[in-house]
């Protein structure tokens, strides 16, 4: 996978894992510690037509490796369930994990859901890691820092293949309409306080990107594109667009407390 592919954040994470499917991963903490960890994916842009069609075969592939993939959660951590449901009107997998205790799972940066692709290194994933400790209904999230991309000199040729694989993405730019991922905390009741910057009355969003206007800005803005061209992290490249994309949430807080 070249360069262009791996920084321009979803758009290679999510098309090739997942195809055009909007992802949200949500964590759920009730007052005993216990809770669940809900993937949600949602066929959108060009290709959700196919996608549609491939729910029912995803949530059966769901299924036969959810137990052995919620041990890569961590203790405690049992498979509940995947079905295909209505969600807001639209066709969409849910994928449901349980927990014991909160303080013991493994949770990253990552929202999508992919059987193939989850093992113990990528739920693991130090970068990406999400640090969770929880008592007394007071809950502490320690975001990881996306690292700052090594500039380095390419070759003319690294170059050329750069601005080929770039007008190829050009080209897929309406397959990605509508396309998002999203990561969000909520808990048992009401949140009494938090230091979060987007916050509702029982959830904080960590992450929320719609991937559709981040390409159209990257692809209308040239320095733009080449300032994040050699972010390897898709986490990281939507670090670096904050402000300039005003949809997007990106928690600034590397600590963020929640108590409920």
């Amino acid at each position: 996978m070249n360069t262009v592919v791996k920084s321009v954040m979803l758009a290679a994470t999510l098309l090739l894992t997942a195809g055009c499917v909007e992802q949200s991963k949500e964590l759920y903490v009730k007052k005993d510690g216990s809770g669940t960890i809900t993937f949600t994916s949602i066929p959108t842009g060009a290709g959700a037509m196919q996608q549609l069609a491939q729910l029912p075969e995803m949530a059966n592939k769901a299924k036969e490796a959810g137990e052995e993939i919620a041990k890569l959660f961590g203790e405690g951590v049992s498979f509940k369930g995947a079905e295909v449901s209505k969600i807001n009107g639209k066709d969409a997998l849910k994928v449901v994990f349980a927990f014991a205790d909160v303080n013991k799972i493994n949770f990253t940066s990552d929202p999508s859901f992919d059987p193939d692709k989850m093992d113990e290194e990528s739920l693991t994933d130090p970068d990406k890691l999400i640090k969770i400790e929880y008592k007394n209904s007071k809950l502490t999230l320690k975001m990881q820092k996306p690292q700052a991309a090594e500039k380095v000199e390419k070759t003319p040729e690294e170059k050329a293949e750069e601005a080929q694989s770039k007008e190829m993405m050009r080209a897929m730019l309406p397959m990605f309409q509508g396309l998002k991922m999203s990561i969000t905390v909520k808990v048992e009741g009401n949140i009494k306080k938090t230091n979060a910057t987007y916050k509702e009355n029982d959830k904080v969003t960590l992450i929320e990107v719609p991937v559709d206007k981040m390409l159209t800005k990257m692809f209308e803005d040239e320095k733009l594109w080449d300032s994040i061209n050699d972010i390897q992290d898709p986490i990281a490249v939507a670090e670096a667009l904050k402000g300039v994309i005003p949809e997007l949430k990106m928690e600034k807080e590397e600590i963020i407390n929640i108590e409920f």
